[in-house]
């Protein structure tokens, strides 16, 4: 698999995920679970960077 075509689906993946959560949570739980999502992810990499 290239590189583009790894991205492509990874992409993919992530649009799909997404559009799952937002239906099963509407759009303010969606919200809070994507920020709560970029705030484990943010403080696990650089918690400087946040």
């Amino acid at each position: 698999m290239s590189d583009d075509a790894f991205d492509a689906l990874i992409e993919q993946l992530q649009i799909q995920a997404y559009a799952d959560a937002r239906a099963a949570y509407g759009d303010r739980g969606f919200e809070r679970w994507r920020m709560a999502e970029i705030r484990k992810n943010c403080l696990s990499w650089n918690p400087r960077m946040c």
